[in-house]
């Protein structure tokens, strides 16, 4: 395990304790047994998408609202944590995301959640960005309104 430097306690704990996976910045497409990426993997595209477009604070800011909104139908992602030790954001994830095909379904929810949000504030030109990225496109992932299946409110 990597020394954790001045990472909040929550999080620190939480890596301690072995239930998640420390997720460095500029996060590759990595592919498990299956040639399928891993939900950390297409967490990790999406994130860097968004961070090269609007920087790491705006990023951490929505994503941690569709979290808490999805967090009612999906509660894994209540373990999604996203902070900032130093200077720039960081995020960890739970460590099934690692895994084989586990934690699809709770991405798909937040995704479900995080579109509205950028369409709300960036029109069209987040969505597209990460419509370009085809490793989201072929896993699946839900990157328009259509699958949104309610909107959360931009405050």
């Amino acid at each position: 395990m990597q020394p954790l430097g001045n990472r909040s306690r929550n999080a620190r704990e939480a890596v301690d304790a072995g239930n998640q996976a420390k997720v460095g910045r500029k996060a590759r497409v990595t592919k498990n047994e299956s040639d399928d990426p891993t939900t950390a993997s297409l967490f990790g595209a999406v994130w860097d998408a968004l961070t090269d477009l609007m920087g790491s604070s705006a990023t951490a800011t929505l994503i941690r609202r569709a979290a808490k909104h999805a967090a009612s139908k999906r509660p894994e992602l209540g373990v999604l944590t996203i902070h900032r030790p130093v200077f720039e954001y960081e995020y960890i994830l739970p460590e099934r995301w690692k895994d084989d095909g586990h934690g699809r379904a709770e991405l798909d929810e937040l995704m479900r959640n995080l579109v509205p949000l950028l369409t709300e504030l960036t029109g069209s030109i987040a969505v597209q960005r990460l419509q370009s990225i085809s490793a989201l496109t072929r896993a699946g992932v839900p990157l328009d309104d259509a699958h949104a299946d309610g909107k959360p409110e931009v405050s």
